[in-house]
């Protein structure tokens, strides 16, 4: 028998979907979007908070995506009570457990030694991050309060697998250019509005997300989860 402990279903790709109770006094929905503004930086800052545990404890999750993050709460006037769970631990490890396959393929991409693997697939970790972040952002930039509003879109693809290719393959993995490319699309002025407060702040750390795999920069390899917290976009 394998026994498995049911998580729930609040994970980071539904949070779009969900349904916001209207306040009644809030006429024009700035409330809203300003407490959705919130919510999504707290829950960047909180998954980065156990991404960063995971590798202070030695541990890689090496699938990280949109359904491995598990929410306690959707409500997005509760930013102070949400914590965040990373689920989908098949494929994590520690040091010890990589099978002799995976530690060859990471030294063939750049792994330095026997001691650089682990943070060498912590920043396979966070370069994911970077695409599980964008889908969430730019899904929750639409109407918070569910329905026919928030089902809408652009046209152009969210799921994270389509951000990855038109950043990476479109775009070079240059960041600013992926800014042009959501800037006239009216359902994700929030997300762009989000990502450049304090100086365009968001936009540069998702930059250092989607280049943090690079293995020949020395700037990408000093890239961690503990660093990316102390950004400015997190500031009051």
């Amino acid at each position: 028998w394998l026994i498995c402990r049911w998580e729930g279903l609040s994970t980071v790709a539904g949070f779009a979907r969900a349904a916001q109770e209207k306040a009644w006094w809030d006429f024009d929905g700035r409330l809203a979007l300003a407490a959705r503004k919130k919510f999504l930086k707290v829950v960047t800052a909180r998954t980065l908070q156990v991404v960063n545990w995971l590798h202070t404890n030695g541990v890689v999750h090496r699938s990280l995506g949109s359904s491995s993050l598990i929410l306690s709460t959707y409500d997005q006037t509760l930013p102070a009570r949400l914590y965040i769970k990373a689920i989908d631990l098949g494929f994590a490890s520690s040091a010890s457990l990589l099978p002799a396959e995976d530690i060859s393929q990471t030294l063939s991409r750049g792994a330095t030694g026997p001691l650089n693997i682990i943070p060498f697939l912590a920043r396979d970790d966070l370069h994911a991050l970077a695409y599980v972040l964008l889908e969430l952002i730019l899904t929750s930039s639409r109407s918070p309060y569910g329905g026919a509003d928030s089902q809408g879109g652009t046209g152009r693809p969210t799921d994270l697998q389509s951000l990855k290719r038109i950043v990476e393959d479109l775009f070079a993995g240059d960041v600013a250019q992926f800014r042009d490319y959501c800037l006239p699309e009216p359902e994700w002025a929030l997300a762009v509005e989000l990502l450049d407060e304090q100086d365009r702040a968001g936009w540069e750390l998702m930059q250092s997300l989607v280049d943090c795999r690079d293995a020949a920069s020395d700037e990408a390899s000093r890239v961690t989860a503990q660093g990316l917290l102390e950004s400015r976009w997190f500031a009051d």
